[in-house]
């Protein structure tokens, strides 16, 4: 068994990028070694392949050693040897198998999730036995409570936040987060639980940023709904151009909101510049009843989608799919111009094909034409067939 402590070797050569384990994982190998965990060979593994392994990970943390120089003399053959990503999988595979086989208090010891088996340990790096000045000068102004704008003197945003998750974590200094990410954290906090509509209204003016609004809306626990998403789910058929009528109606019932201008990602409108209203998650309800009682907004419930007349039967008119949802494909709705690009048929003669010959679902959303993907096989077959 390769796993003792005459195999431990710290040097690390720059200029070769030798390969150093993490302190943590070599004290884990030494205690397998001493506990025989090595003993208990996984069951899909043979005990040469099992053996083979165990060389592969002493190489890789006790052993200054790059992955060429180990996929070369721990291949399956001189002609084949491990890939880097080959050798990294085992490594990975052998640790957990080696963890998973000891006590529990080698699990408290050595909890795996911390075993960076992908990152090589430099002794001499910012988190080894000898920190860099930078480092040592935000850990020492961090300890004498020195604020981030005052750490941003000394470091940039970028070094604040590698020595915050490594040695001020390793070392317990609390490091200053930035102002913007400690807003952030403090809405995501202090906005669901607000009752009052002026502590509301001063919290969603405080959201300016397109990088804050994005984590609170798109956050697991949605903080923040924007307007149109509230009108959808109330079943009201709305155009983005035409959202303000529906901010108009939420002013009105004294709702409080929100907006930013945040840029276009894709689409046809790509790069435009959008402005975005949204609303407190906790007024969802309040938001549709503000709706309903404006007789202003009563054009808007008329889904524009219908189902045109094929083999199908018919569905009721309030089980209908919204223009949302087809247009986004969502729910398995797809485009039927996009099939019939794919099968090389003009638009001029499927869109007439679209009749109480053809033996699946249509539904049209102001032009285009929508099916579900599970008449897709079907539909294409009927189109084939009716152009061949």
């Amino acid at each position: 068994m390769p796993l003792n402590p005459e195999h431990i070797d710290i040097r690390h050569d720059r200029l070769s990028h030798k390969l150093i384990g993490h302190p943590n994982t070599v004290a884990l190998l030494l205690s397998a070694a001493e506990a025989e965990a090595y003993k208990i060979i996984p069951g899909h593994l043979t005990r040469e392949k099992w053996n083979r392994n165990l060389l592969i990970t002493a190489h890789y943390f006790l052993q200054p050693k790059t992955l060429a120089e180990i996929g070369q003399s721990r291949g399956a053959t001189p002609e084949t040897p491990l890939t880097s990503e080959g050798i990294r999988q085992i490594v990975a595979k052998t640790v957990a198998h080696l963890w998973a086989n000891h006590t529990k208090h080698d699990y408290k010891e050595f909890p795996i999730k911390q075993f960076p088996l992908d990152r090589r340990f430099d002794p001499h790096g910012r988190f080894g036995r000898h920190l860099s000045e930078i480092t040592l000068g935000i850990l020492e102004s961090a300890e004498h409570g020195a604020t981030y704008e005052e750490l941003r003197t000394i470091a940039t945003s970028t070094q604040l936040g590698v020595v915050r998750k490594g040695a001020g974590r390793l070392r317990h200094v609390n490091v200053p987060f930035s102002p913007a990410i400690e807003r952030g954290k403090r809405l995501e906090k202090d906005l669901p639980d607000a009752i009052d509509n002026t502590e509301i209204r001063n919290l969603l003016d405080e959201i300016k940023s397109p990088a804050l609004y994005e984590k609170l809306h798109q956050s697991s626990h949605r903080i923040i709904l924007t307007v149109s998403a509230v009108a959808r789910k109330h079943r009201y058929y709305v155009k983005e151009s035409e959202i303000t009528r529906f901010v108009q109606a939420l002013d009105e019932a004294k709702i409080p909101f929100g907006s930013i201008e945040r840029t276009v990602q894709s689409g046809p409108h790509k790069g435009t510049i959008q402005r975005r209203y949204f609303i407190a998650a906790q007024h969802f309800d309040r938001a549709g009843d503000a709706f309903r009682t404006n007789p202003e907004l009563n054009e808007f419930t008329k889904n524009p989608v219908m189902q045109l007349k094929t083999r199908s039967a018919a569905i009721p008119i309030d089980a209908l799919p919204t223009l949302w949802q087809l247009q986004k494909h969502k729910d398995g709705y797809r485009s039927l111009k996009k099939l019939a690009d794919r099968l090389d048929i003009h638009r001029g003669q499927y869109a007439e094909l679209m009749n109480e010959n053809c033996p699946v679902t249509i539904f049209r959303g102001r032009i285009t034409h929508y099916y579900h993907e599970r008449d897709e096989e079907a539909l294409a077959e009927y189109l084939l067939t009716a152009t061949a």
